[in-house]
């Protein structure tokens, strides 16, 4: 090979290799915060030019950003707030979305800018227990206390045990900085996961674990009707992944209509959904407060199969809490 060949092969792999690296150094950077929020949320995220209605915006620089729904590509936290916002404010009845971690039986797990931990005590059926949660930065390992209130409350626990029996919904108090605690009696035997849910800056996280409640003790479920009769107006067919309407109708033991005139945590009334492998967990909230005997959530199971709903309500100042087996397909 000549010369002048082998000057111009370097040349051109040596202008090849510039523009390797200034592409590179003009990538956008991303923004990490933004991107545990977007995937959190079960967006995709990406990068491309900023879209809308699925048409790129015109002059728009290319970013890394989240891909809403697949027709918006949105550049900016603020902005995503702002549209996933307004998607939830448009629904009387809503499921939120949140960042979501599992620890099982370990004792700690990192969800986005945490670490939540779990101080394990010695349960026994029967016997009062206190359970702990600390939550800390994972950077700087500083205790985080900002929880915000969220339906009156600055942390949510749901405990179920492993056959979606002894359903419970109980709410710690802070008991120091970065830590939270609520004492509780376990009533039978039994492996259960406790689902805690607490919001920061905005940003529901859900951090389940696992714990084993030893013995053969068995009790009956807590019925908490108290005379309350709900009938769930089932539809004939629900299917993974798709909206739907779950209505309920409250009366008493004389089949007259009970009018639900109280908020239960800010709301006409909760429900919690859970799928019998235990995984996926919703909590969604009717909101419409009209003051009737009806109760209804706009609900969508993610997995098809057998799922149990719990709603809660209050009447005459006092928690109802009913349940329900739902089939998915």
């Amino acid at each position: 090979m000549s010369k002048m060949k082998t000057y111009n092969l370097f040349f051109i792999v040596f202008v090849g290799f510039l523009f390797f690296i200034v592409s590179c150094t003009n990538q956008p950077k991303e923004d990490i915060e933004f991107k545990q929020m977007c995937q959190g949320a079960g967006y995709e995220w990406m990068l491309m030019k900023p879209t809308q209605d699925g048409k790129f915006i015109k002059d728009a620089e290319q970013c890394w950003g989240c891909m809403i729904e697949g027709i918006e590509h949105v550049c900016s936290m603020e902005k995503f707030e702002k549209i996933t916002g307004n998607m939830e404010s448009d629904m009387p009845s809503m499921q939120h979305m949140a960042m979501t971690a599992h620890a099982g039986t370990r004792n700690s797990v990192d969800i986005h800018l945490y670490k939540v931990g779990f101080i394990r005590p010695d349960v026994q059926p029967g016997k009062e227990a206190l359970l702990k949660f600390t939550i800390n930065d994972i950077q700087s390992k500083k205790p985080v206390s900002n929880l915000e209130v969220i339906h009156d409350k600055i942390m949510h626990i749901v405990l179920v045990r492993d056959d979606l029996k002894h359903f419970d919904h109980v709410h710690p108090k802070m008991v120091e900085s970065g830590g939270f605690a609520v004492p509780y009696e376990f009533l039978a035997s039994g492996l259960y996961r406790i689902w805690i849910d607490f919001t920061i800056d905005g940003m529901q996280h859900i951090v389940d674990f696992d714990i084993n409640v030893p013995g053969d003790v068995e009790s009956e479920e807590k019925n908490l009707l108290d005379g309350i009769k709900v009938n769930f107006l089932t539809p004939n067919e629900i299917f993974a992944d798709k909206e739907i309407e779950l209505k309920f109708e409250i009366f008493d033991k004389n089949n007259k209509p009970v009018p639900i005139t109280e908020k239960f945590l800010a709301a006409d009334a909760h429900l919690i959904s859970i799928d019998k492998s235990l995984e996926e967990f919703e909590h969604n909230h009717d909101e419409k407060f009209d003051k009737d005997n009806k109760i209804s959530f706009i609900h969508a199971f993610e997995k098809a199969g057998k799922h149990k709903i719990w709603i809660q309500f209050s009447v005459g100042g006092r928690t109802k809490t009913a349940n329900s087996d739902v089939a998915v397909k």
